[in-house]
């Protein structure tokens, strides 16, 4: 019985919210600077990946364009084009890839050839330590000029190990997200271990294009994010949000 219950508190849940998404989409719209697009139609055909946030870390955790982190940055970006761009592609759709990032004097261009970006925001990598995670998800949907079927936001440092091709026929907004009992946080280097709490992490979206003047809205107020140094706070991890 009790498992029962649970159940069905999970399916209760699930109702609920996908009632709150329905009032949502109903009632957002375009935020600035993406008003614009409310003048254009829809492309059912063509879908976006955006691709934030500091690239060439040695293991996604150093200073930007460290020298020790551009294998692992290029091998990303091969597993991206070919586990989402190339198989959506092969599906019958225009796959554009927009890149925000930092500039990283000899390892940048050859990134972006991988990706065969459409556009780029790269401001020069100091600028890393001054903006915080929402600084570059907000730069990186700015590059957005068209009506996508839909949007996939992955970090740069990201490996995709399976087919993503799947999410265009995905009508829900997907988040990768921590839903045990207890989620694991680096606080100054130290692991911390903090009980009941289920976080969206800021590492992949997939936002159907009718759900994204909602994420937008939700971008843009900035509320709902964290932003600077959250590792140091063990209730949050960078680029948490809440909408």
């Amino acid at each position: 019985p009790a498992g029962k219950e649970a159940l069905g508190n999970t399916k209760m849940r699930v109702v609920v919210v996908w009632c709150l998404l329905r009032e949502c989409l109903a009632s957002c719209p375009w935020p600035e600077p993406w008003q614009d697009l409310a003048e254009l139609e829809p492309e059912a055909r063509r879908v976006a990946l955006v691709v934030r946030g500091i690239a060439f870390r040695d293991c996604g955790h150093g200073r930007a364009c460290d020298a020790a982190g551009k294998e692992a940055t290029l091998a990303c970006a091969e597993s991206q084009v070919e586990r989402f761009v190339a198989s959506v592609e092969a599906a019958g759709f225009v796959v554009d890839v927009l890149v925000a990032s930092y500039e990283c004097p000899g390892a940048t261009e050859e990134w972006l050839l991988t990706y065969d970006a459409e556009a780029a925001s790269l401001p020069e990598a100091s600028r890393a330590a001054e903006e915080s995670q929402l600084d570059s998800l907000r730069r990186g949907l700015g590059l957005i000029r068209r009506r996508y079927a839909g949007v996939l936001v992955a970090r740069s440092d990201l490996y995709f190990v399976s087919d993503l091709a799947s999410l265009v026929d995905e009508p829900r907004l997907m988040f990768h997200a921590d839903m045990s009992d207890g989620a694991l946080y680096r606080t100054g280097g130290a692991p911390v271990v903090v009980e009941n709490v289920t976080t969206t992490t800021d590492k992949l979206f997939w936002i159907p294009g009718p759900h994204l003047p909602c994420f937008l809205e939700a971008v843009e107020a900035g509320d709902c994010f964290r932003s600077g140094d959250d590792d140091d706070d063990p209730r949050w991890i960078s680029g948490e949000s809440c909408f």
